[in-house]
């Protein structure tokens, strides 16, 4: 599904779809690290919530060094709210969402339904670490969204907080051995952002310039320039919901938990990222 609307949004630009033998994230994350000619831009539809903290920390540094060649990886949010469920009271702690280098995508609803309006889709992931901190441009839009959101479980907001921005999650289009079908996930979500920046990165590199790379520190520069400079849509309606959970995560102006800094504009974005 991803590679459909990966190789949708970037026509032309060639795409490898990587297959795990064992572990998909220890052989994943090592080869961006170390391929001698690595993909600039790489979408992860994989989460988990069970391995260990240093399995988690292990491959955190394998992702920091992707960031440093400078790779691109996107990764789905997740497609069941912001809360561990029965309980409800503690957020996700999602891999590889929870590590700080990957650009984690949200979901959004109704656009691609034919409506004139953008909102939070209402089960788009979210949550934040048990381990990981804050890098250093995230904590003053998890503070400044923790003063605007009302009714919301507490949670850390000096640990790493996902999203980071968001794409369309519902209702998508899709072909499976010969059938058209649609799909609500985020892993649509985060194909259809990483495929934008590849075209990014395509005319990147005809003008000699290096990939993006560590998108995240970008869009957080941008944003303290303020808002005009963010080239994102903000999504303002909306919330997320963890099946079986009363409590939801609303969206807000500005960075939020359930669309991060919004939807991508492309053409706002090739023009402040070309």
């Amino acid at each position: 599904i991803g590679l459909e609307y990966m190789m949708a949004m970037a026509p032309g630009i060639p795409t490898i779809l990587y297959n795990a033998q064992d572990d998909a994230f220890v052989e994943g994350f090592n080869w961006l690290a170390s391929d001698s000619a690595p993909s600039t831009v790489l979408s992860v539809g994989l989460w988990s919530n069970s391995e260990d903290d240093l399995y988690k920390i292990r491959l955190c540094v394998e992702l920091h060094k992707a960031a440093l060649r400078g790779i691109t990886v996107f990764a789905a949010s997740g497609d069941s709210g912001a809360l561990q469920s029965p309980a409800c009271q503690i957020p996700l702690d999602t891999f590889p969402c929870t590590c700080p280098f990957p650009t984690v995508v949200g979901g959004t609803q109704n656009l691609q339904l034919g409506l004139s309006w953008e909102e939070g889709w209402i089960y788009s992931g979210a949550g934040s670490s048990l381990i990981f901190g804050p890098p250093v441009w995230q904590s003053p839009f998890v503070l400044n969204y923790t003063k605007k959101a009302s009714n919301i479980i507490s949670f850390n907001t000096t640990a790493r907080v996902y999203p980071d921005v968001s794409c369309a999650a519902s209702s998508l289009l899709y072909t499976l051995n010969g059938q058209n079908l649609t799909g609500d996930s985020t892993v649509f979500s985060a194909p259809i952002f990483a495929g934008i920046v590849a075209q990014i990165n395509a005319l990147r590199q005809q003008n000699s310039k290096a990939p993006i790379g560590y998108l995240n520190a970008a869009l957080g520069y941008l944003d303290d320039l303020g808002p005009a400079y963010l080239p994102l849509n903000d999504i303002t309606a909306g919330s997320s919901k963890t099946p079986d959970c009363t409590t939801q995560f609303p969206t807000t102006t500005g960075w939020d938990m359930v669309t991060g800094w919004g939807s991508p504009n492309f053409e706002l974005m090739k023009w402040f990222l070309q």
